[in-house]
């Protein structure tokens, strides 16, 4: 069943993205994809307060899902015939791509490295501490709910690069991060940090996603977000298997660690990257 999920996600991840990106111009790409991940957060940060109001321990919670995923089907019949004209079903290689734009693909795979560390372990780093399930959870609201912050990079990324909209992103991640590896007791300081960096991962996600459909004509963002989506895949499976080990070995401190180490491979590359250029 969980398989089953992560295909369909997938699929219309890569549709949704592709389909956006083809009715938006560059003028408007900035706040339309804030718009559009605002929207997302919304209704990731509702997930975990669904858990709190129905409980862990029952099928109540799922009905509820079930129910609300039969809902949104219905609004796909008003947009089904908005799918580009044309698309270029050329496949572009993980080489290719990052040929193109290697600060794009870095940015990508630390982005989701990071961001499913929190949603796939965020519960148990809560409970490592002391913390509830219910409560643990709201650890992932709490950074989900940063996402109206989105509209506003979007409008930012009018008059700032969105590569500098990063950087300033995954240094905040990575300072965030330190701060709760240092502070743990304090649960109400712990979802305010969780929030802060919230606010740090919409600069990177809203400025990735506008670098990257702004490299390829209309015609390529399928097969361009396809080889995007795949990047933050595997981004997602090693934050989350590297995680979990680390949380194994170091107990609750593996968890900020690991960002950390995300936030920190990703700086570092830049450094290496911008020397290499000049």
């Amino acid at each position: 069943l969980v398989f089953v999920l992560g295909c369909c996600w997938l699929v219309f991840a890569i549709t949704r993205i592709s389909w956006l990106n083809t009715l938006l111009t560059n003028e408007n790409r900035g706040i339309g994809l804030g718009i559009f991940s605002a929207l997302i957060s919304l209704g990731v940060a509702s997930g975990p307060i669904i858990v709190k109001l129905t409980g862990s321990q029952n099928y109540l919670s799922f009905v509820v899902s079930a129910i609300l995923v039969l809902l949104a089907s219905q609004s796909l019949y008003s947009i089904k015939n908005l799918a580009p004209n044309s698309i270029n079903s050329d496949r572009i290689s993980l080489i290719n791509f990052y040929k193109k734009n290697p600060n794009s693909f870095f940015s990508r795979f630390f982005l989701d490295f990071t961001t499913y560390i929190i949603i796939t372990l965020a519960v148990v780093f809560g409970t490592s501490i002391g913390f509830s399930n219910e409560n643990s959870g709201l650890f992932i609201t709490a950074y989900m709910a940063s996402g109206f912050f989105d509209i506003v990079v979007g409008h930012l990324l009018n008059k700032t690069s969105a590569k500098k909209l990063i950087n300033i992103g995954y240094l905040g991640c990575l300072y965030c991060f330190l701060l709760i590896s240092l502070y743990q007791k304090s649960f109400g300081f712990l979802i305010f940090l969780f929030f802060i960096y919230g606010l740090f991962i919409a600069c990177i996600y809203v400025s990735v996603f506008k670098m990257i459909n702004e490299d390829y004509p209309a015609d390529q963002l399928v097969s361009a977000n396809s080889t995007f989506q795949f990047i933050g895949t595997l981004g997602s499976i090693s934050g989350t298997l590297i995680g979990g080990v680390m949380i194994d070995i170091f107990g609750s401190q593996g968890f900020p660690i690991t960002i950390c180490f995300g936030c920190l491979f990703y700086l570092t590359f830049l450094v290496i990257y911008e020397k290499n250029k000049k």
